[in-house]
């Protein structure tokens, strides 16, 4: 049995209905935590209820703290159930390529052939980090940063400012651990607050990362129950994520740095170079063509569904559901 934890923002449900109904029944129970008014978790709940557990999530912002913190509240309910071998955890808008009892059927051949029960994408930063002091507050207006927008310090701003190459946490990766990141997040609004760190927090950071290696890699993960009950009931990986919840995109870090502290047992069943996840996401990712080949390659999910949802559910079940 899987555990599927998907969360979802907003009002477009169509896709996550076919979703809910691909993967819930025989193999499957499926948990959604949806980022919305409570009258809209109302009213999905009682559309797919019986299919689903529907649960209102925190605010959750792209980049922020709120990620990593909705997934460590998902790793804690699904630790809660019983009956379930392995969690995967999911957006709305990702596809299955196979059937739950396919899955689980692959997860445990996998495990039988090469020892591994988990899989996630992880790699070390060798990148050594730029450590930024704080030197006052900015002008507090609102710039944008890719699909969000920030409010920043005199030292970020500056960032954003110079010539060159534009300021990019996302690629720079060594900014990611150095900067304070805090959310404001309601209903109406979301944004980022980013700064540079105080004397204490410099200090309090260079210390934590000279016992922890820094890695990270993709939020999306295969897990055995085994590492989720380790995740959660761990204080190694409650300290990382004590850490990571003032930093910028800890959710591409935290399972990633937290199960390099796991027991030498456990570590040696998580396979890193993999994630099950056809191409992450990339352009033409749910395409046709890039569908067959991700499930050719032994991916479980792809990202994202898109354009004509009806033919991409005909194709992925008439086709892809009854591969081999």
């Amino acid at each position: 049995m899987i555990h599927f934890s998907i969360q979802h923002h907003g009002q477009q449900w169509a896709h996550l209905h076919w979703l809910v109904r691909a993967l819930s029944g025989e193999g499957g129970q499926v948990d959604v935590t949806l980022d919305a008014p409570a009258a809209d978790v109302a009213t999905l709940a009682a559309e797919i209820g019986p299919l689903a557990t529907v649960r209102r999530s925190q605010p959750v912002i792209w980049a922020g703290p709120s990620v990593m913190q909705q997934m460590r509240e998902s790793l804690l309910f699904a630790a809660e159930r019983p009956g379930w071998e392995w969690f995967i955890n999911l957006s709305g808008s990702c596809i299955p390529l196979r059937r739950p009892a396919a899955m689980a059927d692959a997860l445990a051949r996998h495990r039988a052939e090469t020892g591994l029960h988990s899989h996630l994408f992880a790699f070390p930063v060798r990148r050594p980090p730029v450590w930024l002091a704080y030197a006052g507050p900015g002008s507090g207006r609102r710039l944008p940063l890719f699909r969000i927008s920030v409010v920043a310090d005199q030292v970020v701003e500056g960032l954003m400012a110079a010539p060159g190459e534009p300021f990019n946490p996302m690629s720079r990766i060594e900014l990611r651990r150095t900067l304070a990141c805090t959310e404001c997040c309601t209903e109406t609004d979301k944004f980022l607050q980013l700064r540079a760190l105080t004397s204490p927090e410099l200090r309090d950071r260079q210390r934590f990362w000279t016992t922890h290696p820094y890695v990270i890699g993709r939020q999306w993960v295969v897990l055995h129950r085994s590492v989720v009950e380790w995740l959660v009931d761990s204080p190694q990986a409650a300290a990382v994520a004590t850490l990571l919840s003032q930093t910028f995109l800890p959710d591409e870090t935290f399972f990633q740095t937290a199960l390099s502290q796991a027991p030498e047992a456990l570590k040696a069943g998580i396979g890193t170079r993999h994630n099950l996840r056809g191409q992450l996401g990339a352009n033409g990712a749910g395409a046709p063509p890039a569908l067959r080949q991700a499930h050719a390659e032994g991916a479980l999910f792809a990202r994202k569904a898109k354009g004509d949802l009806a033919a991409l559910h005909a194709m992925v079940e008439s086709e892809l559901w009854n591969a081999p």
